[in-house]
């Protein structure tokens, strides 16, 4: 199990390198406009409370005359902010909170007049994603003022581009997985409802429809067979009506004999089942050991409840992001728990396509529904074989001369979007774009503002090709420079469009079977499997976590060790050692066995002491005493990794 101390160490990692970058962008340019890119579950208000106080404690912003001004959509992210700025600098006595001077405000009319005041130096939008022109306008009409956007995708809902520069700081989710900051969130088999709507598009389906005895009996049923692993659900509906049905057909159920506490909750200051205050409500729901909470679009953004274990999503969901912000209340590491996620099947248009392909979360617009494919690497060679094998695919086809092979590093994202071009009697071919990043900011505002219009056809506007694919943008991007190229790719887009909207259809019937015209590579890290033999090895280390992490990631030198050291009250700590340092431990381990051998049955207390002061220990003191015992039990006591 992974203890608070050593999950706050992951965390003050990464988030150190997002504050430092924040703090970078704004000591060149105090009044900038900057994202902080980290998905649900990886601690974006904290980072930001972080780079603030920073901001502070370096000039940046005057503690003596500054203030920021905090705004959020939503009271929960406003109570959220406040926590994480008087928890700052609790534990370190060197850290001062700079919490008094922030002031916040949830009422986005009432932001022109409150970032009008000559004291505000710089605002935080939380949940930047959110923003519309006519809400958050008043702040970037403000030149005075430095702006930092928090959000998990930088794109709006509306798939325009954000009004900011540039992302600061950007991070995946497959990367937060990796570091160790969340839970990778398991796929349970889906609860089959049998529904079935004949509905054009996902936005036509009648959610209210999906509110029926038979399918709410079937999520009762799969729930019960597996209470034994699901310990605190939520439960995702799509009506209002929904919530509380469902509500009446558990609590007659027998899920009462297996979950205490079942309730719900909407919209409101007191619209739950327990009549009380929204704040109070969420408390005692944290306080459930076991318990089943039903809403519709509640418990998404500002809800941090670390012990829920379990989604249910039983309601489709059209939006990747809001798909992800739901499946985020289960992924936030507490303990050993695992985090499950569990899909409600139904007979829909487009649902299996938002179920399936919910990695895009937070690199592209999924509007145009391009094919999702996930290639895994673990070094160089690797990630170079996993590139090869895409462009060598008949399906994701790439002629040599095109292919591109960007220079790996092991810190960078990679994804790469595929747009195929059409060649009649010939099989298709496809364009690349390599998004790294370097330019993945820069092409997701293009692509995403294109695809959400291309998607809505009554949105899209002849003049959008100039604009997103023009020579000098488009090389800025990774593009290609050919300008036939260019254009197969803009086809490629207009006729992915054209297959969502089904209408007007595309010029060549046979462009609709030739979809998906659009496929998006995405490479994840994911070091091979520990041997049986090793996981047996670490088994009783009291960090066997964080090893069996450190080793499937491959965070250590080669040739090194695994070593294992017995304390003295009989618990065993384990540590990865480069080559050089294991040998110094090894030689003082074979000196001990030789001291041993020279005095056999004969007191040698005195000079085992002496050999200890005399010999200089490469780690740290504290292990000192664990190699006598290694000797003395003849254990077995390193592994080559």
């Amino acid at each position: 199990m992974m203890i608070d101390k050593e999950l706050n160490e992951v965390f003050d990692e990464f988030q150190s390198e997002a504050v430092n970058s924040i703090v970078k962008d704004f000591s060149k340019k105090k009044n900038g406009r900057y994202l902080l890119v980290i998905p649900t579950g990886g601690g974006k208000t904290r980072t930001a409370v972080k780079a603030i106080n920073r901001l502070f404690e370096t000039g940046i912003l005057n503690p003596r005359s500054d203030f920021v001004l905090w705004v959020t959509h939503r009271i929960e992210l406003e109570n959220q902010a406040k926590d994480a700025f008087s928890d700052y600098g609790v534990n370190d006595d060197n850290l001062v909170s700079f919490k008094d001077r922030v002031s916040y405000v949830h009422d986005l009319k009432k932001i022109g007049s409150v970032v009008a005041q000559p004291e505000f130096a710089f605002v935080v939008i939380d949940e930047a994603h959110h923003s519309k022109a006519s809400s958050y306008q008043p702040i970037f009409e403000n030149d005075t003022v430095g702006v930092l956007g928090l959000t998990a995708t930088p794109s709006r809902h509306d798939g325009r581009a954000l009004d900011f520069e540039r992302e600061s700081y950007s991070i995946g989710f497959p990367d937060l997985i990796k570091k160790r900051i969340i839970l990778d969130p398991i796929d349970e088999p889906p609860i089959v409802s049998g529904y079935t709507d004949n509905a054009g598009d996902l936005d036509d389906v009648d959610k209210e429809k999906l509110n029926n005895q038979e399918r709410n009996r079937r999520i009762i049923s799969v729930l019960h067979e597996r209470s034994s692993k699901y310990n605190k659900v939520v439960i995702y509906v799509g009506t209002r009506n929904h919530v509380k049905d469902l509500y009446e057909q558990i609590t007659n159920s027998a899920l009462v004999n297996v979950y205490p506490s079942i309730n719900w909750i909407l919209g409101g200051t007191a619209n739950n089942s327990r009549g009380i205050d929204r704040k109070e409500f969420i408390e005692v729901e944290k306080s459930q050991e076991r318990s089943i909470l039903i809403n519709v679009d509640v418990l998404t953004e500002g809800y941090d409840d670390k012990t829920i274990d379990t989604v249910v999503l039983a309601c489709p969901m059209k939006s990747t992001l809001k798909c992800m912000q739901a499946v985020g209340r289960a992924v936030r590491r507490f303990g050993d728990k695992k985090a499950y996620v569990v899909e409600v099947e139904d007979t829909l248009p487009n649902v299996r396509y938002r179920f399936s392909n919910r990695w895009l979360y937070s690199d592209i617009s999924d509007s145009l529904e391009p094919q999702v494919i996930d290639q895994i690497y673990f070094d160089d060679d690797t990630f170079r074989e996993s590139l090869a094998c895409i462009y060598s695919s008949p399906d994701t086809w790439v002629e040599e001369v095109d292919r591109i092979y960007p220079d790996y590093d092991e810190e960078d994202r990679y994804s790469v979007i595929l747009f195929k071009v059409y060649r009649g009697s010939l099989p298709p071919k496809h364009i690349p774009v390599v998004l790294s990043d370097a330019n993945r900011f820069q092409f997701k505002q293009r692509f995403n503002f294109l695809s959400e219009r291309l998607a809505h056809e009554s949105k899209a506007h002849g003049r959008n090709v100039d604009w997103a694919f023009s020579k000098p943008m488009w090389s800025m991007v990774g593009g290609p420079d050919d300008d036939n190229d260019r254009n197969n790719v803009w086809d490629a887009m207009k006729f992915s469009g054209q297959c969502i909207s089904n209408s007007p259809k595309p010029a060549n019937p046979r462009y609709a079977e030739l979809k998906p015209w659009i496929s998006f590579v995405a490479f994840r890290f994911k070091a091979p499997e520990i041997s049986s033999e090793l996981l047996e090895f670490v088994s009783k280390m009291v960090n066997k976590e964080l090893l069996i992490q450190d080793i499937k990631n491959k965070n250590y030198e080669p040739e090194s060790k695994l070593i294992k050291l017995p304390m003295p009250l009989g618990e065993c700590k384990g540590l990865i050692l480069r080559d050089s340092t294991f040998a110094r431990i090894e030689n003082m381990i074979t000196q001990l066995q030789i001291l041993r051998e020279q005095y056999a049955s004969e007191d040698h207390i005195n000079q085992l002491n002496q050999f200890m002061i005399n010999e200089e220990l490469p780690i740290e003191l504290r292990y000192k005493e664990c190699l006598p015992i290694i000797v003395r039990e003849e254990l077995d006591y390193f592994r080559e990794l």
